[in-house]
């Protein structure tokens, strides 16, 4: 395909230099990749109470409002010195040139009024390279070191946008620098749900390609964020945002949300057996996630899950399922329910102390913060 959207007879030079460029960007891609052995690192946390023994209960709640019409997509993690921190983009509609990225902290129970994270212009003169609008923000934190990445668009839609990180490591000001997954001129990579702890100071992103086709895919990377392994999530089907869950030292499952237009709603999964190398697709969920982002956590041996079921995003509910039965999902809690109304985009977080961190889309207007506890000790 690509051989015949090149120069033919009448231009061999120009045809020629678009060769050589592929070839460069390949090369340059390509990598001696690590044979060290990979492995999943399970998260330290308290197991929560079976749902059959205490109900999750909403103990609190928090509107984050930018000064924007549009709100969408939080993403948010733990900060070094304690709280919660939040990013989400704003602007006048998705896509447009006047998005920013905002953020809030939490700090003993309290959220900070947003404020402007970063603009296009900046990430712009920080990667030497055009920005035309901002997505998605991801963020993790592991060992003291906050990682966050940003999707950002160059020209055309979401099918051309790159990933870009940033890794403040003790209050350092760092630098966005733009990570290479792909081999064919680094287009269409983007990110929605958070990485997973790997041993040997490595994190495993999950990430997904538009450009053409809608997949999944999963890169092991290290501390520094260079790619060393990247591997392609198979659905029946286009899916994409897949959010990954470890089930084991090796072992893990990808939920993924089915591209729009699909036949049926339910979650397309997948599994890995050797710590993301590769991946086989498997059953999908019995639930309905009608074209929206999902996310999932491991509490302990218990498993989390938020999805839109409907035929629209008026919906957000809260799902409950054992580490040892993937498959075996239960509905805990109703978020939110007001038809015509969206509510989407959730991010879980498992807290050390037992409880859930929930924030989500609230009607594109803000970004909701929850916590969700079990039983009535942690109310």
């Amino acid at each position: 395909m690509f051989y015949d959207l090149l120069p033919q007879r009448r231009f061999p030079a120009a045809r020629a230099v678009i060769i050589a460029l592929l070839l460069l960007e390949y090369s340059l891609f390509v990598r001696p990749q690590s044979q060290r052995y990979d492995y999943f690192e399970l998260p330290d946390v308290p197991a929560a109470p079976l749902f059959s023994e205490a109900a999750p209960k909403i103990v609190s709640q928090t509107l984050l409002t930018a000064p924007e019409p549009m709100s969408h997509a939080a993403a948010a993690a733990p900060l070094p010195g304690g709280g919660l921190l939040a990013l989400w983009y704003s602007g006048s509609g998705e896509g447009k040139s006047d998005v920013k990225i905002y953020s809030s902290r939490r700090i003993d129970g309290v959220w900070t009024a947003p404020e402007e994270f970063l603009s296009r212009q900046e990430l712009a003169k920080r990667t030497g390279r055009y920005v035309k609008t901002l997505g998605n923000p991801v963020l993790f934190l592991r060992d003291g070191r906050l990682y966050c990445w940003v999707v950002s668009v160059g020209f055309g839609g979401w099918s051309g946008s790159s990933l870009n990180l940033w890794v403040n490591a003790g209050g350092s000001a760092g630098s966005f620098r733009r990570l290479k997954l792909s081999p064919l001129l680094n287009l269409s990579n983007l990110a929605r749900c958070a990485p997973v702890e790997m041993g040997h100071d490595r994190l495993g992103l999950p990430f997904y390609h538009e450009l053409i086709k809608k997949y999944a895919l999963f890169a092991i990377v290290d501390d520094k964020g260079r790619v060393l392994r990247r591997a392609r999530i198979p659905a029946a089907g286009e899916a994409l945002q897949p959010a990954v869950i470890p089930l084991g030292n090796r072992e893990a499952l990808a939920l993924m949300r089915r591209a729009a237009g699909a036949a049926d709603d339910t979650i397309p999964t997948a599994k890995t057996a050797d710590a993301g190398r590769s991946w086989q697709a498997a059953e999908p969920l019995a639930i309905e996630n009608h074209d929206s982002s999902l996310a999932a956590a491991r509490m302990g041996n218990r498993l989390f899950l938020a999805a839109n079921p409907g035929s629209d995003r008026s919906k957000l509910v809260l799902y409950e399922a054992a580490a040892e039965a993937p498959y075996d999902w239960k509905e805990v809690l109703t978020l939110e329910e007001e038809p015509g109304c969206e509510f989407s985009y959730p991010v879980l977080l498992a807290g050390g102390d037992g409880t859930l961190e929930l924030l989500y889309t609230w009607k594109r207007e803000g970004i909701k913060a929850v916590t969700i506890a079990f039983g009535e000790e942690n109310q």
